[in-house]
């Protein structure tokens, strides 16, 4: 469905969901990085 289709409710829902994956990714490169971070330091 093309966005101009889609309601301002399913947009920000959309919008909304998107948001909260972002967040999670991010949390998750932190926690690949601290290992590589570690490594870093102790060579």
């Amino acid at each position: 469905m093309m966005d101009e289709d889609k309601t301002k409710d399913q947009l920000i829902d959309e919008m909304v969901k998107l948001r909260r994956r972002i967040t999670e990714l991010e949390g998750s490169q932190t926690l690949h990085q601290q290992p590589e971070t570690t490594l870093t330091r102790s060579a």
